[in-house]
């Protein structure tokens, strides 16, 4: 049996504490890389000798990610820069598509609550008028660049669902 230094041993009890609310996700995320490089095991024998369920190592490893910063960065909460993660597992750090998508659809939904309380309160200034016009007009555009992509997506499927028909007859 190899003997373990007491820096494993320091990380093995830090990961027994990991589920206490005052333990930073970054610090812990990094915690666990390191013990399991360390040890050279994987998640799911971690998770075994923990007594840790694999999906929970797997969350807790998602904020040793480079863009958690860069999220913070542009304002996102923990519970959306989870999601991101969480929905881009397997995806490489370097796609930066995803994140914004998750974030714009996050940023949309803030922008239109507080729309309403612009309107109810009418606050605006003498630029208001054209930059919601401009927001208007891309929304307008973006929407019909769904609705086409859509719409390809829906004759795809129809066509293969006739030619199996047909195939049948």
């Amino acid at each position: 049996m190899k003997k373990k230094s007491i820096d494993t041993i320091l990380k093995e009890r830090y990961i027994a504490d990991c589920q206490k609310p005052n333990v930073q996700k970054e610090d812990r995320a990094r915690i666990i890389k390191s013990l399991l490089t360390d040890l050279d095991i994987s998640i799911r024998e971690m998770g075994r000798r923990m007594n840790i369920s694999k999906s929970t190592l797997e969350d807790w490893l998602l904020w040793d990610d480079p863009r958690v910063d860069e999220m913070r960065a542009k304002g996102a909460t923990d519970a959306q820069i989870y999601r991101v993660l969480r929905n881009n597992r397997n995806k490489a750090p370097g796609k930066k598509k995803e994140i914004t998508v998750a974030l714009m659809d996050e940023q949309i939904r803030s922008m239109a609550a507080q729309m309403k309380g612009y309107v109810t309160k009418l606050k605006y200034s003498d630029e208001t008028e054209v930059l919601i016009a401009t927001l208007v007009n891309e929304c307008n555009r973006f929407s019909s660049a769904i609705r086409r992509d859509s719409q390809k997506n829906g004759v795809k499927k129809s066509v293969k669902k006739v030619a199996k028909k047909k195939g049948k007859k």
